[in-house]
């Protein structure tokens, strides 16, 4: 499962509450796919922390995470 597909990411702003997107493979339409991407809408917040619950359970965490950029976080082995 290279695309972490099933995996939950929760954003934690530094103001108020928490978000969460789920990795999902498949797509609304017969012609699109949607990518393995999560964005979210963070408003004035400079800073987040990120937690990724990996398919099999594991978790990563990043704190203190800038915002206005796109980042890729890799399930470490």
């Amino acid at each position: 499962n290279t695309r972490a597909i099933g995996a939950t990411i929760e954003v934690t702003p530094e103001a108020g509450p928490s978000q969460f997107r789920w990795i999902q493979a498949g797509s609304a339409s017969l012609y699109t796919g949607h990518p393995p991407e999560a964005h979210f809408g963070l408003g004035t917040n400079r800073e987040v922390d990120v937690r990724v619950t990996w398919p099999d359970g594991r978790c990563s965490e990043l704190e203190a995470v800038p915002t206005g950029q796109r980042i890729v976080v890799e399930r470490a082995p």
